[in-house]
């Protein structure tokens, strides 16, 4: 520790000279005053005589109250802080923008900031790095003595980092930059107006200006500042201080620097000393700004729908909000989804909002109990329409956030682009892939396709004896996954200690069976593959053209169709695999992006324990939501006779394996959408009579319409490349869906439950011992890794295991 605090000590001390030097040199080679006493004298005059004018003067010729002279005599453990707080209710006005600053050289300036390092130099000299107040910019700050006085320098030494402060001193223009610098005497102001006598010492840099006519910034490297993380440097000026004062003060009892490791209660560490958490916020800013622009351009109007919902049975968990009306409750939305088919027979013709959405399920990487998507809605539309325009917005988002152009035909260079370039009646570009084909190639309906690998089915050429190992199933389909390894050592030692792994032990547990895996080598009988009959052995080399150290798995699967579910456990098999050999950097992790629409699902599904569906009584539960269209007329006849064999006109976009949006053609005709609701899902007829205004709005001529929600979060963890959308929220919840910051959701008192007309079952300590258990059971991998070591303290870790980040299994937004 102590050689790595020395190392530090001597690059601070190299700055510090080069600094000095630069201001020296800086001072030498302009005009200035006759001696830098005199310079000072000067400017303590110049405030003397304000000081004298306390009585009438304006607030902005007012001098900085709680400067340096205050500083050295304030105790930090005044316990009146009344006394300290009042210094900053005569905060004067800074020179310019309170956020941007303006920073011409001129006669004196103000501006706010937070104070970090302070470098000590000569026995006259210090500096002190002032960072803007978003955090994006650092200015130096020159303390001369001479200026300030011995007691004033040794004040400003004492700010801890991180303080709030208003800066008050004179710009001047430092040397060594790239900005061309002349001495200009400012228009229509003579040395009297300035306040000063003698020679002009203001300076202003002469700078290129932009084609659109704003000044050219004179920004020209990054630094690493150690509080903050990265930040512009601003080189073509520095302020000489002639007071600071101080609006709040960082405590000395934390340590905030960004090598320092703060846990989720202190957020608001982190966020101020990560540049890379700040950049997230801002791009989820941008990138708001720049769908909202090209939809508007569009027709599209951003509409606002309640948070306060009611409780209907659209498919997912709802929170619950009682109200002090006995028995009464509102539901928070699990998406908008009935008020945009409202909004459509309202007359609006295409709607768009940043949404917030609210399910209570159980957490993983990509999934949060709330979450916000980017709802769209057209009316007189068809699945294809909304394909189009969906499409349109990636590709702004791409070319916004990449510089790159994702559709065969480039329509213009990034600097040319415009959002009315994009013709909405071009053709689809993202390729298609049915439900069906994608969960046999691949086992997931969001696949990534980037790697390869997809999947073979060789049941019918495998040994019923090889067959008998890897499964109990007397007709099973087997999947074959071939991955690219070409290390017969690595491979062997990967495998060797990724099924042991706790996350990956469903696949040892599987009911179906375990799977099988072998590594194809030159230098062992038969390639390695000695398991398999000769004949198998050479169909198998004949399919794939295995490689040396290659890696093959079988998986069994039962011989069944697919019926709606997400992934097969070869899929998420494939997944993990995939996703551990690029973490190891055995195989490589894949540049490019690939895009995908996943088409023709089942537009019903069986019912399970898992997943509480429309609560019918018919033992099926729409796949998606129970507005979704049929896909064509055929489908419609069977919707009666044949429900599970409907597909629907539903679409997902997937982006590398992650299931970006869901959109739909939805039911128009209300005596369809009940006839779903009361005869095809069978619902309850209290149930069914929950979504009575929606079927009201669609008896009254609602046109046809569709539309899509976009997983804003998950799409942000794209573009900041991400494997968790918690890096891409302010303030995320954690696996266990608490929000660590504020400590939600806490515990509620019984006589605040007595007044929503609600009691706890059991009391206080009821709700005691079920906080504690939720704590260990709320779904997540980790939790059932603390349950285990509770109960056999020999597989007690260190800490929990982390939440899975490959775990992309949420279901859909829309």
């Amino acid at each position: 520790m102590f050689p790595a605090r020395a190392f530090n000590r001597a690059l601070q001390l190299r700055d510090s000279y080069i600094a000095i030097s630069k201001y020296i040199r800086a001072r030498c080679s302009h005009p200035v005053p006759k001696s830098r006493r005199g310079f000072a004298c000067q400017v303590a005059s110049r405030n003397a005589e304000l000081r004298g004018r306390s009585g009438e003067t304006s607030q902005d010729d007012a001098p900085l109250e709680g400067s340096y002279q205050d500083l050295s005599t304030l105790d930090l453990n005044d316990p009146s802080p009344l006394a300290q707080y009042k210094r900053i209710f005569r905060l004067p006005r800074t020179t310019s923008n309170w956020e941007v600053w303006d920073l011409r050289p001129h006669q004196t300036s103000k501006l706010f900031g937070y104070v970090t390092s302070v470098r000590q130099g000569s026995k006259k000299l210090d500096f002190i790095d002032l960072i803007d107040p978003q955090l994006r910019k650092h200015l130096q700050l020159v303390v001369d003595e001479y200026l300030v006085g011995p007691e004033g320098r040794e004040s400003m030494r004492r700010i801890p980092a991180h303080t709030p402060v208003i800066v008050s001193g004179q710009l001047v223009n430092r040397i060594g930059n790239k900005s061309t610098i002349s001495p200009i005497e400012p228009e229509g102001q003579d040395q009297a107006s300035l306040g000063l006598e003698g020679p002009n010492i203001m300076y202003y840099t002469q700078r290129e200006e932009k084609g659109d006519g704003t000044p050219f910034s004179p920004i020209e490297e990054f630094k690493h500042d150690p509080y903050i993380g990265e930040v512009a440097t601003i080189s073509h000026v520095e302020m000489v201080v002639s007071s600071i004062q101080a609006l709040n003060y960082f405590p000395g009892d934390i340590i905030a620097k960004t090598d320092t490791n703060f846990p989720p209660e202190q957020r608001h560490l982190q966020l101020r000393t990560s540049s890379n958490l700040r950049k997230t916020l801002q791009a989820r800013s941008k990138a708001q700004t720049e769908c909202r622009k090209y939809l508007f351009v569009k027709g599209f109007d951003e509409i606002e729908t309640p948070i306060l919902f009611k409780s209907t049975p659209e498919g997912a968990r709802e929170f619950l909000v009682p109200t002090r009306q006995k028995g009464l409750a509102y539901a928070l939305p699990q998406s908008p989804q009935q008020y945009k088919q409202i909004l459509m027979a309202s007359g609006i013709s295409k709607y768009f909002q940043f949404a917030r959405c609210f399910r209570d399920e159980d957490m993983r990487a990509d999934r949060q109990p709330e979450f916000t998507q980017l709802d769209i809605e057209m009316s007189f539309a068809t699945a294809e329409d909304v394909k189009k325009i969906t499409e349109r917005i990636i590709q702004v988002l791409w070319r916004t956030f990449f510089h790159q152009t994702i559709f065969e035909n480039k329509i213009k260079s990034p600097k040319e682009y415009n959002m009315r370039d994009i013709p909405f009646h071009a053709p689809l570009y993202f390729p298609q892939i049915t439900y069906d084909r994608a969960m046999t190639l691949w086992g997931s309906d969001k696949p990534d396709t980037r790697i390869g690998s997809h999947l073979l089915q060789v049941e019918d050429f495998l040994d019923s004896t090889l067959k008998s190992k890897l499964t109990p199933l007397k007709d099973p389909v087997i999947d074959l996954l071939k991955v690219s390894v070409s290390n017969p050592e690595k491979t062997r030692h990967f495998i060797s200690t990724f099924l042991d792994k706790p996350s990956n032990a469903a696949y040892l547990e599987n009911p179906h069976g375990v799977p099988g895996i072998f590594i194809f080598d030159t230098s062992q009988p038969m390639n390695g593959l000695s398991a398999f009959e000769h004949d198998a052995a050479e169909r198998i080399v004949d399919l794939l053209h295995p490689q040396r150290g290659d890696l093959l798995v079988l998986q069994a699967r039962p011989n069944q169709p697919f019926v709606g579910e997400g992934s097969t456990m070869m899929g998420n098999l494939r997944r993990d695999l995939l996703a551990a050999l690029i973490s190891e950097g055995i195989i490589r992790k894949p540049l490019r992006d690939e895009f995908l629409w996943v088409i023709n699902f089942p537009l019903f599904s069986p019912t399970n324990d898992s997943d509480p569906g429309q609560g019918g009584k018919a033992g099926i539960k729409s796949t998606h939501h129970p507005f979704t269209a049929p896909k064509t007329m055929w489908d419609v006849d069977k919707l009666i006779t044949d429900p599970l064999s409907c597909k629907a006109d539903h679409f997902d976009l997937v982006i590398n394996g992650v299931e970006i949006g869901g959109g739909s053609r939805r039911i128009h005709d209300s005596k369809v959408q009940e006839m779903v609701l009361r005869d095809v899902l069978k619902v309850p007829e209290n149930h069914a009579e929950e979504f009575r205004p929606l079927l009201e709005a669609l008896r009254a001529g609602c046109p046809p319409h569709a539309g899509i929600a976009l997983g804003f979060d998950r799409l942000m963890a794209i573009l900041r490349q991400s494997s968790s959308v918690r890096d891409v929220i302010a303030f995320p919840k954690s696996a266990k869906g608490e929000d660590k910051m504020v400590g939600a959701p806490s515990a509620i008192d019984a006589e605040r439950w007595a007044g929503y007309h609600m009691a706890v079952k059991g009391g206080e300590e009821g709700v005691k011992r079920r906080t504690e258990k939720d704590e260990l059971t709320t779904g997540s991998k980790e939790a059932d890794q603390e349950l285990q070591s509770i109960a056999d303290p020999k597989l007690q870790t260190p800490g929990p295991a982390q939440p899975d980040e490959s775990d992309i299994t949420p279901s859909t937004p829309s």
